[in-house]
């Protein structure tokens, strides 16, 4: 055999071997792919934190390990109070959607035909009377807050697996922040590209990231609380469970907040009117401005603030980053879908502008 051949079979057999590897590598760490992921997203969330403790000690190792029980903290107590009252919201508001449907009945049958507004809803009135519909709403009802509780039950049951997925994510987090740089390095010089072109694509990349988790995710906890805040002030039942809501919908770019604040305000609007009770009425006209000013609104302050005009993502695709990415990694998808999606999108970009094949 030939020198030339030589060197032709031994780069061959390295490539198959390489893949043979990556192939088996990747089915060795697929069950932990989701807590990986999240580990490293946890890490880039958290390491101005570290950076700031780490500054103040002056040691990697402690300041690592002190932000990794920062989190824990962080997001124990807000998750044990969440699903505790979720339970009890899901039964109240069993106990409420029952009692509105009972009284809407007695409202409406004893509603004066005199009036424009009981001429308007006496059809609805007597199609609501019909013992067929009345099953269906009760059964609805039932359906879905027994879904709530089976849910919150099967959370409760996977406690092992969640926290089996806990370690291994801090544990990612834990080694992402003491020894990330040394990642991306390696990463840098593993991409087959021209050192221009990785540092262009690296900075695009951190900028979508940086507007991904910090542009999309935060301003939704933040219209999530906003929204939670509102329902209680003016008086709309199982505010929590509603502001939970809320937030995942405004990772939606084109569903967000207001499926949920404009038909409560509506529908508050509608019981103040027909019990006659201006305080009721005021109180729904003053949810849907807090909605349109306040939930909503903020959307629009904060996150060109927090994006910049530098790092634009198109919200076709954040929603189906969002969709795709909880389909196939589960809850972390929110994030990890719509930095792959914009990652191809980028790459996309700079085959066209040549930049991946000029040498």
């Amino acid at each position: 055999m030939s020198a030339v051949r030589q060197d032709e079979f031994e780069k061959y057999a390295f490539l198959v071997i390489a893949l043979v590897l990556t192939v088996i590598a990747f089915l060795i760490i697929r069950p932990f792919i989701a807590a990986i992921l999240g580990g490293i997203i946890l890490a880039y969330i958290c390491y101005p934190i570290y950076r700031w403790i780490r500054n103040k000690l002056k040691r990697k190792t402690p300041a690592a390990l002190i932000t990794c029980i920062l989190l824990i903290i962080v997001l124990l107590v807000p998750t044990t109070v969440i699903l505790n009252t979720l339970t009890k919201e899901a039964y109240v508001g069993y106990i409420l959607s029952k009692q509105k449907v009972a009284a809407t009945e007695a409202i409406l049958g004893e509603c004066d035909l005199s009036n424009t507004i009981c001429k308007a809803v006496q059809p609805l009135n007597n199609f609501i009377q019909e013992p067929q519909v009345q099953y269906q709403i009760q059964s609805s009802i039932e359906k879905f807050t027994s879904y709530i509780l089976d849910n919150i039950s099967n959370i409760v049951l996977s406690i092992p697996k969640f926290l089996l997925s806990m370690f291994f994510m801090l544990f990612t987090m834990y080694y992402a922040l003491k020894e990330g740089h040394h990642v991306v390095r390696l990463a840098q010089k593993l991409i087959p590209l021209k050192a221009g072109v990785k540092q262009k694509l690296y900075k695009k990349i951190t900028k979508t990231t940086f507007a991904v988790v910090y542009g999309y995710i935060i301003v939704a906890i933040i219209q999530g609380s906003l929204g939670a805040i509102g329902f209680l002030i003016f008086g709309i039942s199982s505010p929590l469970s509603w502001g939970i809501v809320m937030g995942f919908l405004a990772l939606f770019p084109l569903i967000g907040t207001p499926i949920i604040w404009v038909p409560a305000g509506l529908l508050k609007l509608m019981d103040g009117i027909i019990n006659n009770e201006t305080g009721t009425i005021v109180a729904a006209i003053a949810l849907l401005l807090y909605g349109i000013f306040i939930i909503s609104g903020i959307d629009n302050i904060l996150r060109p603030k927090i994006i910049g005009s530098q790092a634009k993502v198109h919200p076709w695709i954040i929603l189906m980053g969002v969709l795709g990415g909880i389909l196939m990694f589960g809850f972390i998808g929110l994030i990890v879908g719509p930095l792959i999606l914009t990652t191809f999108v980028i790459l996309c970009e700079l085959y066209a502008e040549g930049k991946l094949t000029k040498r």
